[in-house]
């Protein structure tokens, strides 16, 4: 069986939560438990401005029920940036030669 997982391109991120909201909603949990949360950082080396990093938590299941019905997991449907790529470990590891800001996370 072929591992899935997330590419990450958080130089895209800008923060607005959607996937931690769209996670929520799909999944029934309350404020502040999530699949996915974005962690705000500041960065001197960007100009001063904050980089935002999404990242997969222990609850993030991979959104299997969407995923057998041919759908894309709640984050990834709904980030309004196409931060989120959901796949094959393996294809996505392709798709991460030559980008900077990407980080590969496959979820339990």
């Amino acid at each position: 069986m072929a591992k899935f997982g997330f590419l990450i391109d958080y130089g895209l991120c800008i923060g607005c939560r959607g996937c931690e909201i769209a996670c929520r909603k799909e999944h029934n949990r309350p404020e502040g438990e999530s699949g996915i949360v974005v962690k705000k950082i500041e960065a001197d080396e960007n100009g001063g401005k904050p980089v935002f990093l999404p990242f997969h938590t222990e609850k993030c299941n991979l959104c299997g029920k969407r995923i057998s019905q041919g759908k894309r997991p709640a984050c990834v449907h709904n980030c309004w940036g196409q931060v989120l790529t959901f796949g094959k470990i393996e294809e996505l590891a392709e798709l991460m030669k030559g980008k900077k800001r990407v980080v590969l996370s496959a979820p339990r």
